[in-house]
């Protein structure tokens, strides 16, 4: 015969089902959460690219990911956010970039977006050293380069055309930009100096590097058609613009030390003693002449018929 329950026991019954079913309720998004578990390497690196291309952090992506389901969802989503879309992101991003400068705001912006302070710092240098070469190679104080004969490529019509890239390089050139472009497309390239001799190139061939992110095969296409009208001479990479320093130095070190009055006396003074000290033999004293006074005619004719005249005593 089964016992009949109380009404006390009915109630503390139907308070621990309540209160089991509201810990279901509650703990059921926690272990769907926890199901999905990290992200794995490949949503890492996907999460990363659309980070860089956005500018909004790595673990908020990966968040919208798993709100949404799938990365084609998670791009919708982030294209919502912004009137103009992820573009509009990316140009509000450049932007950004140009009006910073290449100090400690910019590295809080750069880390923000995921690189480290080691490759902003990296990429911060080599953009300086580039940008001081230029402002050396088109100084006005200097001489021109096209006045350097030991320089082949700088004769003549070749050297106005190098003369004039440097300057056109100096003038367009942007750090903020280059390092910009150094981190964000030093995997695509292989190293950050071929970023910056892309970025050169496309200076000079008056391209937008950054649409190689947004469409590489427009830029490919327009980068062969820009190329088709440059020539070599004109063609500005890191290593031949140190060469071209290089160069440059050597001739105005030569040109001063040419002009100046002190190092000539010196020259000859030296030249002097390295004579006297590469000379084995000793020096031969200069020959004493004596002053020869010419006879009188008159007294030699007489002195030869004294000679003959047998009257003459001995």
């Amino acid at each position: 015969m089964r016992q009949r329950l109380s009404k006390s026991q009915k109630i503390i019954i139907i308070i621990l089902g309540v209160t089991l079913v509201t810990q279901i309720f509650f703990v059921a998004p926690f272990l769907t959460a926890n199901t999905q578990g990290a992200p794995s390497s490949d949503d890492a690196k996907a999460a990363a690219e659309i980070s860089n291309l956005t500018g909004v952090k790595a673990e908020e992506v990966i968040r919208i990911k798993q709100a949404v389901g799938s990365w084609n969802a998670a791009l919708e989503v982030l294209k919502s956010r912004h009137p103009g879309g992820i573009e509009a992101q990316k140009e509000q991003r450049s932007m950004l970039l140009a009006q910073a400068g290449t100090g400690e705001e910019l590295v809080q912006q750069l880390t923000a977006q995921g690189y480290t302070r080691d490759e902003i710092m990296q990429a911060k240098l080599l953009a300086e050293r580039v940008q001081s070469q230029l402002q050396e190679l088109t100084d006005s104080k200097r001489q021109p380069l096209v006045e350097q004969p030991s320089m082949e490529l700088l004769s003549g019509k070749k050297g106005k055309d190098r003369e004039e890239a440097y300057r056109k390089l100096a003038e367009s050139f942007q750090a903020q930009k280059a390092i910009a472009f150094m981190l964000q497309l030093k995997k695509e390239f292989g190293s950050l100096e071929a970023v910056l001799d892309e970025y050169l190139l496309s200076l000079q061939a008056e391209l937008d590097l950054g649409q190689y992110v947004n469409d590489k095969e427009a830029y490919l296409k327009a980068k062969n058609n820009a190329m088709a009208g440059l020539t070599p001479d004109r063609i500005v990479t890191l290593s031949v613009m140190e060469q071209d320093l290089l160069e440059k130095i050597k001739t105005d070190n030569h040109k001063s030390v040419k002009e100046d009055p002190l190092n000539t006396d010196l020259s000859s003074v030296r030249n002097q003693e390295s004579k006297e000290k590469l000379s084995p033999l000793p020096e031969v004293p200069s020959p004493a002449v004596k002053d020869v006074k010419p006879m009188n005619p008159a007294d030699q004719i007489r002195n030869e018929l004294n000679a003959i005249n047998p009257n003459k005593p001995f």
